[in-house]
């Protein structure tokens, strides 16, 4: 695939994908602690506590480095 090809697809398709890789991470990640807490997997130990905020650590630096490396590609300065 040529460059100018290449570069035309991923501006088409990288404002679609942020906006759905975001909204899928942040509803996987809600759905995911909403069913565990269902099941009683969750509860209020401090180990799980722990576990949780590990948890919610990783997703939060995940979403950070996603805007950071798609953000140069929608809009380039």
């Amino acid at each position: 695939m040529k460059h100018s090809t290449r570069k035309k697809a991923i501006s088409y398709f990288m404002p679609k994908m942020v906006f759905c890789v975001l909204t899928v991470a942040a509803i996987t990640t809600i759905a995911g602690y909403f069913l565990a807490s269902e099941l009683g997997l969750i509860t209020l130990n401090p180990s799980i506590d722990y576990w949780i905020s590990a948890v919610l650590a990783i997703v939060s630096v995940m979403f950070v480095l996603g805007l950071g490396f798609l953000r140069p590609i929608i809009m380039p300065s």
